[in-house]
């Protein structure tokens, strides 16, 4: 059985990528010392405020719904 989801994507936003190369010949970088919070905000750190705006409000409750097309949850 297949549901079909009731949104569909309209636009997309390009996400700026991390260098994770190493910066010296022992293989050590500067993002060792990150949290994974902080390596989060980082790579999500340019992306503007109206592409937050545009998601749903109940993202994370319903993301299988958003993601797979599966009916939401109650």
């Amino acid at each position: 059985m297949t549901h079909e989801a009731e949104s569909t994507v309209e636009s997309t936003v390009e996400v700026p990528s991390l260098d994770l190369a190493a910066d010296d010949e022992a293989g050590t970088n500067s993002l060792d010392d990150l949290s994974l919070e902080d390596l989060v905000r980082a790579c999500f750190a340019d992306l503007p405020q109206n592409a937050w705006d545009t998601l749903p409000s109940d993202l994370s409750d319903q993301h299988d719904h958003y993601i797979y097309g599966t009916p939401k949850i109650s």
